[in-house]
């Protein structure tokens, strides 16, 4: 926004001082992230230039970067009114209903954004997320070749690529997409993780086990890299140290229910029934909708008919 713009859009002549000085103050704390006390000056500003679509802008994007996705669709909305033809308003509203779950809401909005700028690769891109994760993973592939349509020098969309296509079982594939991230961007650790597990997944243990050590040695917080190089240690038959590094893996991310499944697994091989029951309780109150599965998986036949496995499938079915 420009002192041109303010001067377009005030009430009055004589406040174009005051409201450029206010929003002079808001702009630096949005710019220093301090979203909290951003949000009254640019409700006071808006009170004075109510048909600012930038400033509605600001007031949601504020809104959502405290998760307040609720009133920041409100604020879109006020924005997308004043300027319908603005692709950003779209794409900022269709970001807060993503982070709602209201996926339906969220596909719409996208595709309004991207009929509006359609080489808006983020739009795109986000669409592909949604259709990956509504398990429709043809137009999620479609979605993410149209990002790097727009943008092939973008790592980060080749990555999503090989996800997606590890997701799929074409494991080749993804190994030949996360190459091309990987080249356009060799520091970053998590394209390494992804193709370790790619690797793992066609049973290449060794160039698995140095992709994921590769990972970790970029960054030491790198949760996937220390789950992929457990599961590999743990395929060699390495459970004391596959132990230690599925522990690596839970201290980055305790959420994650694959960390705590993978652990019970080692610890299941090393005999340890009742610590990998316990990891097995923590899996299922992650993800109880594995649980029929989880009745079934080979590497728990040891202790499946123990009391305390028996209860636990009682106590969560």
């Amino acid at each position: 926004m420009t002192i041109k713009n303010l001067l377009d859009v005030i009430k009055h002549p004589g406040d174009a001082v005051k409201v450029s000085k206010l929003w002079l103050e808001y702009d630096t704390l949005m710019d220093d992230e301090d979203f909290q006390k951003a949000i009254p000056l640019v409700k006071k500003f808006l009170e004075t230039c109510p048909e600012n679509d930038g400033a509605w802008s600001d007031l949601g994007y504020a809104y959502s970067e405290l998760d307040r996705d609720k009133e920041a669709i409100l604020a879109y909305n006020k924005a997308i009114k004043i300027s319908p033809e603005n692709a950003e308003h779209w794409f900022n509203k269709a970001d807060s209903l993503h982070e709602l779950e209201k996926y339906d809401d969220a596909i719409m909005t996208y595709k309004q954004a991207i009929k509006l700028d359609p080489e808006d690769k983020e739009s795109w891109n986000n669409l592909g997320d949604i259709y990956w994760h509504l398990e429709k993973n043809e137009k999620s592939l479609e979605a993410f070749e149209k990002a790097l349509e727009i943008d092939p020098e973008d790592p980060e969309l080749w990555a999503n690529k090989a996800s997606l296509q590890q997701n799929l079982k074409q494991h080749k594939k993804s190994l030949s997409t996360i190459k091309k991230a990987i080249q356009l961007d060799p520091d970053y650790s998590s394209y390494h993780s992804i193709r370790a597990i790619g690797h793992l997944k066609l049973n290449e243990l060794t160039k698995a086990l140095e992709s994921a050590s590769e990972a970790i040695g970029l960054d030491s917080h790198d949760g996937l890299g220390y789950y992929a190089k457990s599961r590999v240690l743990h395929a060699q038959s390495n459970e004391k140290d596959a132990l230690k590094t599925i522990n690596k893996a839970i201290d980055m991310n305790r959420g994650d229910p694959e960390n705590w499944l993978i652990k019970a697994t080692i610890l299941a091989s090393m005999n340890r029934d009742d610590d990998a029951i316990e990891a097995l309780i923590v899996f299922t109150s992650l993800s109880p909708d594995e649980l029929e599965e989880l009745k079934m998986r080979k590497e728990f036949e040891n202790i499946r008919n123990s009391e305390r496995f028996q209860k636990l499938l009682s106590k969560i079915s």
